[in-house]
């Protein structure tokens, strides 16, 4: 048990540090808090899974792969914002101070409209996870991309800073 208790002691230590060097980067290229969360946060944690998902393709198994890429975001989604809400409301404030602003907006507007529009263009190509489904999932994560840093920026030039 005190195995355990270090372990967890030392990858709490380790991602208080990560933050720190995240936030640095977020005042030396001025930007938001929801900015560093989708790019530099969000891009460290998903390159892990899209390596391994790439290999699992390779190997044979595109649904496992494919079950992955779907899996892993709702487990991130869902346990995350969950035990951050119920944490954040023991040990922090009740209710917890969820601020909604424009990039979060983007960020769940993009979410849910990406969502159903590979659900559509799956049905509508019989579920064959081709070049154009490729084509079209990349655009629209650059296309959120440049609308979640396009939001940061309107926020900064009006002072408001999350």
């Amino acid at each position: 048990t005190i195995l355990a208790v270090a372990a967890v002691l030392w990858i709490y230590i380790t991602a208080a540090e990560i933050v720190n060097v995240i936030l640095s980067f977020g005042v030396m290229f001025e930007l938001g808090k929801v900015s560093l969360g989708i790019t530099i946060l969000a891009i460290g944690i998903g390159f892990q899974d899209l390596v391994s998902n790439i290999g699992v393709a390779r190997a044979g198994y595109p649904n496992m792969a494919a079950a992955a890429c779907v899996g892993s975001p709702m487990l991130n989604f869902l346990l995350g914002i969950g035990f951050s809400a119920i944490f954040g409301n023991i040990f922090v404030a009740n209710p917890y101070p969820l601020r909604l602003t424009l990039q979060l907006m983007v960020c769940i507007v993009f979410l849910l409209s990406s969502v159903v529009l590979c659900l559509v263009f799956m049905i509508w190509n019989k579920f064959r996870g081709d070049f154009s489904l490729g084509v079209l999932l990349c655009s629209c994560y650059f296309v959120f991309m440049a609308f979640a840093i396009a939001a940061d920026m309107t926020q900064s030039a009006y002072g408001i800073r999350y």
